[in-house]
């Protein structure tokens, strides 16, 4: 299996067990988790990042239309994080919100590891085809000997 499969792939379960960590702290020692509602969201996005960099031929990098889908994925993942980000923190400078009342203060690391792993997917897929492409460049230019040379 590639290099680049095996990263993506382990990214991927990583994001799995993220979607069961806290996604919100409280100045209380409470932690809520999110392994319901939204959090099934994204379980179901790293499902399918799994999937995209499991199939195919497993000795070669993602390549084409898998690829594409891969990156539009990850991107998913990435803009649905930063949104819960967001919807946190907005809640807790509100003040007046359901997650107040349980004093629900912070974002957990959960969601900033489903964030990172939303940007790193796309950055090892680039990485890979670019380090790919050199790579094919260097052998389709690399000189024939002849026979009976040596």
């Amino acid at each position: 299996m590639s290099r680049q499969r095996i990263i993506i792939l382990t990214m991927a379960l990583l994001g799995l067990i993220s979607v069961f960590l806290p996604w919100n702290e409280s100045s209380r020692a409470v932690i809520v988790e999110r392994s319901s509602g939204e959090g099934w969201i994204a379980a179901v996005l790293f499902i399918v990042c799994f999937i995209l960099s499991a199939a195919g031929n497993r000795n070669s990098n993602i390549r084409g239309g898998q690829y594409a889908f891969l990156l539009v994925v990850s991107l998913l993942i990435l803009l649905f994080s930063a949104y819960k980000v967001y919807e946190i923190t907005a809640y807790s400078r509100t003040g007046s919100s359901f997650i107040n009342l349980f004093g629900i203060t912070s974002v957990g690391f959960g969601l900033y590891l489903i964030i990172f792993i939303g940007i790193a997917i796309p950055i090892t897929g680039i990485s890979w085809q670019r380090t790919g492409s050199k790579r094919r460049r260097k052998h389709k230019h690399r000189p024939h000997r002849e026979s009976g040379s040596k």
